[in-house]
């Protein structure tokens, strides 16, 4: 192989380990609080909570370091000795679908870099009339224990007055 071409290889590669190390090390950086959480160790979630951020909403953080999860409208934690779930919302108007949209995109992306596979469309499945499934995501992860932890993310319309929810669970 020419020199030339060899050269021409090796800066083809280094340009791509410079453009992608920024996006590995950002990915790294917000999952502290999902990993910890998808770690099957219920000794990794000390140290994860919900917290008000400063514009007044919610962030999951672990040893206060606020990542994947933020800005959310509400956010339920809870754990027993046998028992973690964590649920999230993110709340739209009717004429904020976009936004909504854009929500959940954006959380579908840093949730499958922080998880350790990625979540896999659903069939919305509508259970009753008050609200509209529009997508859905999910995931388990099976432990060598035999628990798993169940992994969704959803976005839902009220039928009463349209408005959008972008919703994240973590349940075992």
């Amino acid at each position: 192989m020419p020199i030339h071409a060899r050269v021409s290889q090796a800066a083809i590669a280094a340009c791509a380990l410079s453009l992608f190390a920024p996006i590995a090390a950002s990915a790294k950086n917000q999952c502290p609080a999902v990993k910890a959480i998808t770690s099957g160790d219920l000794a990794e979630l000390d140290g994860v909570a919900t917290r008000y951020n400063a514009s007044g909403r919610i962030d999951v953080t672990k040893h206060g370091v606020s990542g994947a999860l933020q800005n959310a409208d509400g956010c339920e934690l809870s754990s027993r000795q046998d028992m973690f779930e964590l649920d999230c919302v993110w709340k739209f108007s009717a004429a904020e679908q976009n936004s909504a949209e854009k929500q959940f995109d954006a959380l579908l992306e840093r949730l499958d870099s922080c998880l350790p596979s990625a979540l896999i469309a659903q069939k919305p499945v509508q259970y009753g009339n008050a609200i509209e499934p529009l997508r859905e995501y999910e995931m388990r992860i099976e432990y060598p224990s035999g628990e798993e932890l169940e992994v969704g993310l959803e976005l839902d319309r009220f039928t009463s007055d349209g408005d959008l929810w972008v919703s994240v669970t973590f349940s075992n």
